[in-house]
């Protein structure tokens, strides 16, 4: 603590107080007490702020402020600058260790994150892959979510499953009418772009009812002759099964047409 005068009154060293230094005429003989006896100056004048000195040949950090009251005295504190550097180096390690923490806790957030999003594209893509070349048969497992992978999924999932049941109606219509039955009808429901498929295979069974229904009225007005009973396979003819009753064995006519066969 010092008085308006410029002398130390209150000081942790005894000696300091009992004989103070006079900084001001120090200053004048030593550099190194320049930086001291502005500080004292200031002090002196009643004025706030703070400053760096040395003690003991310690570089020290100095606050000071005036008192209230008539003696006009201020008070200043001092703290070693190596103190001060040190709770900064301490600090600023603890806030590098604790960025880094945050850091890798940001990257691998992130990786699961990243990895939730692009493990159903890339399986996905796979499926999608796989059935470019042909593989109706497995299902792609559904993600859980309403976000656009999941979306993506499903909407992949519904799409294996509509071609596999297209595929499969068609195969069995088509096995029917090879095996002769032309009394198979298509039991899936086609939608978009498929439904002429559709269209032309009831066409297709439709046509052939037709022209086994001509061949049977004709038949009935004499002009040919069925082969009672069962029959089998023969290398030109079939027995067919439509338009209302059994057929027999129908030749191929070379060039297109049929006709009865002649037993």
């Amino acid at each position: 603590m010092v008085n308006k005068e410029g002398k130390t009154v209150i000081h942790p060293d005894a000696g300091n107080v009992s004989n103070p230094k006079d900084y001001m005429e120090l200053a004048k003989q030593d550099s190194s007490y320049v930086p001291t006896a502005k500080i004292f100056k200031a002090m002196m004048e009643g004025k706030t702020g703070t400053g760096f000195s040395y003690y003991k040949g310690v570089r020290r950090l100095v606050g000071y402020i005036p008192l209230s009251g008539p003696e006009g005295w201020s008070v200043a504190v001092t703290t070693p600058l190596t103190q001060i550097e040190g709770n900064v180096r301490n600090t600023l390690l603890m806030s590098v260790i604790t960025g880094l923490f945050l850091l890798l806790g940001s990257i691998l957030i992130v990786r699961v994150f990243a990895q939730r999003i692009t493990r159903p594209i890339l399986e996905a893509t796979q499926r999608i892959e796989r059935l470019a070349h042909g593989d109706l048969q497995d299902d792609i497992e559904i993600t859980k979510g309403k976000d656009e992978s999941a979306r993506l999924i499903l909407a992949l999932h519904n799409t294996i499953r509509e071609l596999r049941s297209y595929i499969l109606d068609i195969s069995h219509v088509l096995d029917a009418v090879a095996n002769n039955d032309l009394t198979v009808t298509s039991s899936v429901e086609y939608m978009g772009d498929f439904v002429p498929i559709q269209t032309a295979l009831l066409k297709i069974l439709s046509s052939l009812n037709i022209t086994l229904k001509k061949h049977r009225l004709f038949c009935r007005s004499g002009r040919c002759k069925l082969r009672p009973g069962r029959f089998g396979r023969t290398e030109s003819g079939r027995q067919f099964h439509g338009a209302g009753s059994n057929y027999r064995e129908l030749n191929f006519i070379p060039g297109g047409g049929l006709r009865p066969h002649k037993g």
